[in-house]
C-alpha cells in the first residue's frame, strides 16, 4: 500500500468485491487498519504474526494468517475497547499481592498443566480467564480484552512471551525458565 496513502482504486474495488486487508503485525498495522476502513469498505483484516511484516512471511504463514481473519468491525471494535481496558488494569495490579497461600494455588495450577504446554491466564483473584497453548501465547495476549495479572506457564517462558505479558500490564509470570530476566515482571520458578 506504500505507507498510509490509500490508492483510489482499492477504494473503487470495495464498492464491487469483499475486501481482506492483510496487515504487518506492529502498531504501525493496525493504524493502518483503521486508515483503510475509514476510507473504503473492508470486509475482513488478517494480520501477520506479532513483529513481522508481511512481505517477511512465508506461505505457510501466510495461510494461516488469512484462516484467521476476522471481520473488520470486531477488529476496530476490538482496538478501540483496548483503549479503555488498561485503567482498570493498573488499579488492579497496584492492589496484588503474591503471598504463601496464593504461591500455593499458584503452584497447584503449575502442577495440573504440566506436560500440556499450555499457559493459564489468571486475574488479580486468580480465577482463570483463559487456557491457551504456548505457541500462541504470545499473540493472543495482544488481542485479549480482560488482561491477565498472572500467567502460568508449562515450560519455557519465552522472550516475546515476556515482553507481551509486560505490554499487557501482566504483574507475574509463573514458569519453569525464563528466556530473559530483564522485564519489569515478577518471575516466579514453583
Amino acid at each position: 500500500m506504500n505507507g498510509t496513502k490509500l490508492p483510489d482504486e482499492i477504494r473503487e474495488l470495495g464498492k464491487e468485491k469483499e475486501i481482506t486487508l492483510f496487515i504487518d503485525g506492529d502498531r504501525g498495522g493496525k493504524l493502518i487498519a483503521q486508515n483503510v476502513s475509514d476510507n473504503a469498505n473492508i470486509k475482513y483484516i488478517a494480520v501477520a504474526p506479532d513483529g513481522k511484516e508481511v512481505e517477511e512471511l512465508a506461505g505457510k504463514e501466510i495461510l494461516m494468517a488469512l484462516r484467521k481473519k476476522i471481520p473488520a468491525r470486531e477488529f476496530l471494535s476490538a482496538r478501540n475497547d483496548g483503549k479503555r481496558e488498561p485503567i482498570q488494569t493498573k488499579i488492579e495490579q497496584e492492589h496484588f499481592q503474591i503471598d504463601e497461600i496464593n504461591k500455593d494455588k499458584l503452584k497447584k495450577i503449575s502442577t495440573e498443566i504440566e506436560g500440556s504446554e499450555k499457559a493459564v491466564l489468571l486475574d488479580s483473584s486468580l480465577n482463570e480467564i483463559k487456557s491457551v497453548s504456548v505457541k500462541v501465547l504470545s499473540g493472543f495476549l495482544n488481542r485479549i480484552r480482560e488482561k491477565p495479572i498472572v500467567i502460568v506457564i508449562d515450560g519455557t517462558a519465552t522472550k516475546p512471551i515476556i515482553i507481551s505479558a509486560e505490554e499487557a500490564g501482566c504483574r507475574v509470570i509463573v514458569a519453569k525458565n525464563f528466556a530473559t530476566t530483564d522485564t519489569s515482571i515478577k518471575l516466579m520458578s514453583l
